[in-house]
């Protein structure tokens, strides 16, 4: 790689992981700088979203600050999301009516997606030059730039303020001192009011309430901030997520039972639950049906209802599973529905035995899941086997008791966090693996 630098323009020019850099006089006053490498290995395999977090890699600009940055998108999306003639008498009729901000705002993403396609493009070529928003609601289309743009201008539209976001591909660090957004992931907006928060997505169409759009990445909104910055602080990236069930029978001939469901960080459920629609009930349905086949919620009531933490108890009931052959009825225990396999990067394939790219992981994570089940001792047939799992990734353990006419069974997954390097994926997938294994997560009855 070779940059010349004319005299009089500044460079902000750093390289990671063993990329050496040299500068050498160019004459009339140019400085040239050089990184060369040879025999360089190929990427690892399978391919992770910012690679430049483990492989040699050069980060430069002639920015020589975020606020010179700032000073070259903000002037120009905010002309591009300037409400365009008649768009303002067309679109406020479809909002003006929702009864609070956040419901304006999932009013809005839902138009934008009613109004345009989304088209798959990298918008980042479009940078510094956005289409105006009028444009994007005539041609019905646009990339993840154009949907921003429109986006931000019918937020602003309905009251709420709206700005441009970017957060980075993966969870990973944006090196402050380089100005650029080469390491961002394509544009999002954050919309925003004194009690109201959310990100949307312009490319997914999905607005995001609470922070878990962005757990463990690196974020920077050019209309206020100095600098990226990271969310959550290093020291305050563990999650947990607990869910316990109570069952017993019911008198129908099924089961009944109740629930409680403990979540936080980046297995908080707050994007899923707020809403005006039923949204939370529903949340916790999938939650109640994944750990345990077939559980129907039948009641709920928050305790906790915060957006990195939530915490509620629900009811339940349960069918009685259809015999099989020998007469015997099935219960598949399962992970819970956003849990620790729900959150791993796109690039873990518990199918690859081994990989040369590492896993880069937001954070800490525990996992629990705790089934108690009334039922004489002669009414079970089958339950999982105890045992225990430990090694430098973390440890998976399965416990069951039995005591007063209960069993007991507790699954427990516990992950370190940060960067999993190509050595240490056997022991991921080993602990993945035993989580997923049915022989541990199968209850047999009469």
């Amino acid at each position: 790689l070779k940059i010349v630098v004319p005299e009089g323009v500044s460079l902000q020019l750093k390289a990671y992981n063993g990329a050496p850099v040299t500068v050498e006089a160019g004459g009339d006053g140019k400085s040239i700088h050089i990184v060369t490498m040879e025999n360089v290995e190929r990427l690892g395999s399978p391919r992770i979203n910012d690679p430049a977090i483990y492989a040699p890699s050069v980060a430069w600009s002639t920015w020589d600050r975020w606020a010179a940055l700032q000073d070259a998108i903000m002037p120009r999306f905010d002309e591009a999301a300037g409400p365009g003639s008649g768009l303002t008498d067309i679109l406020t009729e479809r909002f003006r009516h929702e009864p609070s901000e956040a419901a304006r705002a999932r009013k809005v993403a839902e138009l934008v997606n009613e109004l345009t396609r989304s088209v798959h493009y990298d918008s980042r070529f479009w940078d510094f030059t956005p289409r105006p928003a009028s444009r994007t609601y005539e041609t019905a289309y646009g990339h993840s730039l154009d949907r921003a743009v429109l986006a931000a201008t019918i937020f602003r539209m309905a009251g709420l303020k709206a700005e441009p976001v970017y957060v980075s591909s993966g969870p990973s660090g944006v090196d402050s001192d380089v100005p650029g957004l080469s390491r961002f992931g394509e544009i999002r907006v954050c919309v925003h009011t004194e009690t109201f928060r959310a990100i949307y997505d312009p490319a997914a169409g999905e607005l995001a309430e609470g922070p878990r759009a962005i757990f463990g990445r690196t974020a920077w909104k050019p209309a206020s901030d100095d600098a990226p910055w990271s969310y959550p602080p290093p020291d305050a990236a563990a999650s947990s997520y607990g869910i316990s069930l109570t069952i017993e029978p019911g008198d129908d001939g099924g089961w009944k039972g109740t629930g409680y469901i403990d979540a936080d960080g980046i297995f908080c459920p707050y994007a899923d639950m707020a809403g005006l629609g039923g949204e939370a009930r529903a949340a916790i349905n999938r939650i109640a049906g994944s750990v345990l086949t077939g559980a129907e919620v039948t009641g709920y009531n928050p305790e906790i209802f915060e957006k990195t933490h939530i915490a509620a108890g629900f009811e339940f009931e349960l069918k009685k599973a259809e015999p099989d052959y020998h007469g015997r009825r099935g219960y598949a225990i399962g992970n819970p529905h956003g849990g620790i396999a729900g959150v791993l990067p796109p690039d873990v394939h518990l199918y690859d035995e081994h990989r040369t790219s590492p896993v880069i992981l937001p954070g800490g994570m525990t996992q629990r899941v705790s089934i108690r089940i009334k039922a004489c001792e002669k009414s079970i047939l089958h339950l999982p086997e105890p045992r225990t799992l430990e090694n430098e990734a973390g440890t998976f353990s399965i416990t069951v008791e039995k005591k007063d006419g209960w069993v007991t069974i507790d699954r427990k997954l516990t992950r370190a966090g940060g960067k999993i390097e190509p050595e240490s994926w056997p022991h991921l997938r080993a602990l993945l693996l035993e989580a997923e294994d049915q022989a541990g997560a199968t209850l047999l009855m009469k």
